[in-house]
């Protein structure tokens, strides 16, 4: 089966699982999100729960396409660890009065559905969350943390909204563990309290099959796994985020995103510098940004308008001093 495919099943058997139980599905988010200058994109399931947030949140659920970012990244440093900005989320979310309800649906779909060993689930609490320990003991092997308490702590960009929560681990491999998502209790200052349960897809598949990174278990991995290199996941991480940005038909040049017209020519850049350093044609590029917008994103990313940019940075970059001095240090090597 390709990633896609688990993505997919993962994503509807979610879905469905929550439905079942009584919970609305709700759109996802827009990768920019309305109203909202606290975030760039939407960069997790929770966003398109954050106007309930200080209700009494009804039974929802949602499956949201994320964008996270990171600074500071060197676009020649081959040792950097590899990160894929654009994944997967599901997530639930409900008030307080069904805290029993959450911890029994979120433990029935971790072993379960998703088919996880019992003893190969875990999860981390703060001390300094007593009510959290006591709710979710009973339903989890619960490790407290004496000493970390920031780790269990979320904001939301809401004033007066914070949460906290457990942190679930899976345990997988030959003795690797890796964070798989959170219950958080949410919390706001006109004393309404509920709880959200999400995680990411792409992160469960690398754990549960074993994957040395993420980037394999991605959508995009299984279009361009034949481009080999320290330089390939940056290829593919960059190409897959374009192709979501791109396919949403936004303005980038329009004043109101002009800090999102940075993250993307910062794209733009990678994806021109790695692709001439690995010899990558514009016929290439143009072949695996439309598979991945037909079978992630279901439909045709504007890959025309994708791939004139691309071009555009690829001339700029031929001629860049940093990046002649790299090919020349490279050209001994295969990437």
């Amino acid at each position: 089966m390709e990633n896609y495919e688990k993505i997919k099943e993962i994503r509807d058997s979610f879905l469905s699982f929550y439905m079942m139980a009584g919970y609305k599905c709700v759109d996802p988010a827009p990768l920019i999100p309305e109203n909202d200058d606290t975030i760039y994109f939407s960069n997790s399931a929770i966003v398109p729960f954050k106007k309930y947030l200080q209700t009494d949140c009804p039974r929802l659920t949602v499956a949201q396409k994320c964008l996270r970012f990171r600074g500071g990244k060197n676009l020649y440093d081959l040792n950097e660890h590899p990160y894929v900005p654009y994944f997967n989320m599901v997530a639930s979310i409900t008030n307080a009065k069904h805290c029993q309800e959450v911890a029994e649906l979120t433990q029935d779909f971790l072993l379960n559905s998703l088919n996880i060993p019992e003893n190969k689930l875990y999860a981390d609490v703060s001390s300094q969350d007593p009510v959290i320990i006591k709710n979710f003991e009973k339903y989890f092997d619960l490790h407290v943390d004496k000493l970390e308490q920031d780790e269990y702590r979320w904001g939301f960009g809401i004033n007066g909204v914070h949460g906290r929560g457990l942190c679930f681990s899976m345990r997988y491999g030959d003795n690797k563990t890796g964070d798989l998502g959170q219950i958080i209790q949410i919390n706001s200052d006109n004393n309404k309290t509920n709880y959200a349960f999400g995680f990411g897809i792409e992160k469960f598949i690398k754990m549960s099959e074993n994957l040395d990174h993420f980037y394999e278990a991605t959508s995009i991995y299984e279009i361009t796994k034949d481009i080999q290199g320290p330089l390939a996941w940056r290829y593919m991480s960059s190409l897959s985020s374009l192709c979501y940005l791109y396919s949403q038909n936004i303005d980038f040049e329009d004043p109101k995103h002009k800090k999102q017209n940075k993250i993307v020519s910062s794209l733009l850049h990678q994806v021109a510098v790695v692709s001439e350093l690995m010899d990558i044609p514009l016929s290439k590029i143009n072949a695996d940004a439309y598979k991945f917008s037909m079978v992630e994103l279901n439909k045709k990313t504007n890959v025309d308008a994708l791939l004139r940019d691309i071009n555009n940075r690829k001339q700029t970059t031929r001629h860049d001093k940093e990046f002649q001095q790299i090919s020349r240090q490279l050209s001994s090597k295969t990437y």
